[in-house]
């Protein structure tokens, strides 16, 4: 048949089908079957799929698709691919035609899937090739692991074991000859030790290759990680040999530190402090927990960036010449906390986390971890979650409004220069939530505003606000209080663990988002890092933001 001999002309010596389908040079005035197989060679293979989800076609449109849609190709069309398949001698183009007519379910389905695993055994066996070309010899040998994870497939979809037993022999063959090839990578070796080892017949000796591979490629860390996980995905592995595993996968991160830049061996060490703590593994946890704590006051090599801020002067002209004509100081710094927070309002932050997902969906789908002010890792986001988008949206405004506070409550203390102690004992112990010593230290934090004192305003008012939160919650009927059980002394619930309270019962949901973002772990953990040290300069933003919290604490209306 003039048209297979066309077709084996074609495909002779080729590495890939599309260098195969330009060969055919098809024109107007061929054959119905070299045009059909012409199609059949234009199928792309979806590694990682199997079954009838295998091959796709190379574009989509809204109608349809080129070539046609597997489950959409004419039966013609088919037909033409089985007399082809039957005919033709070149294992690459024999294994296409029989793989789809196998998917098709044209003719003897088993039959179909035992030439294609035929056709693709002779392509892995290419492996090694003798051409002096780096490319060419790659191609090879990566089409080897290509085509002995197809076959393996199609073998257990048909249920041909026998097949799948020659299959998994030939891989190991494979295997053993690019031990043995200077020229191979651990892509080759690892790419075919995983498709036999997760195999439910894979040989025993599997074992001992996977651990001949790596030490072939110690030093090589994602090498090393792929292929115990491919260890730990071993049928019948012992409880015992699982451990071990896992904590030489903890043993591995810490060995990839030793050598890496300050900020990658941070990441590792932080990767193995989890993974040795889930497992159990106390020496290599506190080993990495140690390291970690080495890496503090270490150049990361991070870059701070600043970004001019858009923003109305008008605007903020406008609110501070509002609060200074305000009758008294009492209402004017009340009224700067009656709207939303320094962190915005959340509904708004909401809507600007989804337009972010939508405008700029692979920056805000990556992973992202938040160092803390000592430059320890604090907390990790997977990234395109809707909570992890809203809090860096709130950070971010946080970030930008917590100036602009800051410089309205300068205005309320020039415009009201006297206020102090005596002003704001006054004006806040009439709440009953307020107790006399919290509104005594509000006043001196207004007159510390007043001296440039934003270290006294930090710690002498960052205990009040769980002090208020904590009184606030007994006057709506919350415990606060954990009594006494034999061996556990009596304590007060923690602020992050009364927001929950907070929001049952009512609470403006803004500002209990402000409470997180800016004091507790969901964002910048300030509080914490005040009291255990970790602020070295605090600056007016800082004393304005606690001062603003406990401002709007102390002025909460009780219905």
């Amino acid at each position: 048949m003039i048209a297979v001999a066309r077709v084996d002309n074609a495909a002779a010596g080729a590495l890939d089908l599309n260098v195969v389908a330009q060969s055919l040079a098809v024109v107007e005035a061929d054959s119905e079957l070299i045009v059909a197989v012409h199609q059949a060679l234009l199928y792309y293979e979806r590694q990682g799929e199997t079954g009838d989800d295998y091959f796709g076609p190379q574009f989509e449109f809204e109608n349809g698709s080129y070539p046609t849609h597997l489950d959409h190709m004419s039966p013609e069309v088919v037909d033409a691919w089985e007399a082809v398949s039957a005919r033709v001698t070149e294992p690459l183009v024999r294994a296409r035609l029989h793989d789809l007519c196998f998917i098709r379910r044209s003719g003897n389905v088993g039959d179909h899937a035992r030439q294609a695993i035929a056709a693709y055994l002779d392509l892995a066996r290419r492996y090694p090739s003798s051409n002096v070309e780096q490319p060419r010899r790659l191609r090879v040998a990566m089409g080897a692991v290509k085509y002995i994870s197809r076959a393996l497939d199609l073998a257990r979809a048909t249920r041909q074991d026998d097949l799948a037993t020659e299959t998994l022999s030939v891989g190991l063959e494979l295997v053993n000859l690019a031990f043995a090839d200077d020229d191979s990578g651990p892509g080759l070796i690892f790419g075919l030790l995983r498709i036999v080892a997760r195999d439910r017949d894979c040989p025993d000796e599997v074992d001992a290759l996977l651990i001949q591979e790596r030490d072939k490629y110690r030093g090589d860390y994602h090498g090393t990680m792929s292929t115990i996980n491919v260890q730990l995905e071993r049928h019948g592995l012992g409880v015992e040999t699982r451990k071990a595993l896992h904590r030489e996968q903890a043993e591995a991160m810490l060995e990839a530190a030793d050598d890496a830049p300050p900020l990658n061996a941070m990441f590792y060490l932080r990767d193995a402090a989890e993974q040795a703590k889930r497992f159990d593994n106390e020496d290599l946890y506190v080993e990495a927990v140690r390291r970690l704590q080495e890496l503090r006051g270490t150049d990361l090599g991070l870059v701070t960036r600043t970004t001019p801020i858009p923003s109305s002067r008008e605007d903020v002209d406008r609110w501070r010449d509002h609060l200074t004509e305000l009758e008294g100081w009492g209402n004017a710094i009340t009224d700067l906390v009656s709207s939303a927070p320094p962190s915005g309002d959340l509904e708004a932050n909401r809507a600007l986390a989804q337009e972010s997902a939508t405008e700029t969906p692979l920056q805000v789908s990556l992973p992202r971890t938040r160092l803390g002010r000592d430059g320890l890792p604090v907390a990790m986001t997977p990234g395109g979650d809707a909570e992890s988008m809203l809090v860096d949206v709130e950070m971010r405004r946080l970030a930008m409004l917590g100036p602009f506070f800051a410089e309205l409550i300068r205005a309320i203390i020039e415009q009201w220069p006297s206020v102090g102690r005596g002003d704001a004992i006054e004006f806040f112990v009439p709440k009953v939530h307020v107790p006399e010593s919290v509104a005594r230290t509000i006043g001196r934090a207004l007159e510390r505003y007043r001296e440039g004192d934003f270290d006294g305003i930090v710690y002498t008012l960052l205990p009040c606000i769980e002090r208020l939160v904590r009184e606030l919650l007994v006057l709506v009927g919350e415990p606060v209080y954990v009594p006494p059980m034999f061996d556990k002394n009596g304590t007060y619930v923690g602020l992050g663990a009364m927001m929950e309270p907070l929001e049952r019962r009512g609470f403006d949901l803004s500002w209990i988002r402000f409470f997180r973002i800016f004091l507790l772990s969901d964002g910048f953990n300030f509080r914490n890092d005040a009291l255990h040290g970790n602020v070295d300069d605090v600056r007016e933003t800082d004393g304005a933001l606690v001062l603003v919290a406990v401002i709007y604490l102390a002025s909460v209306q009780l219905e």
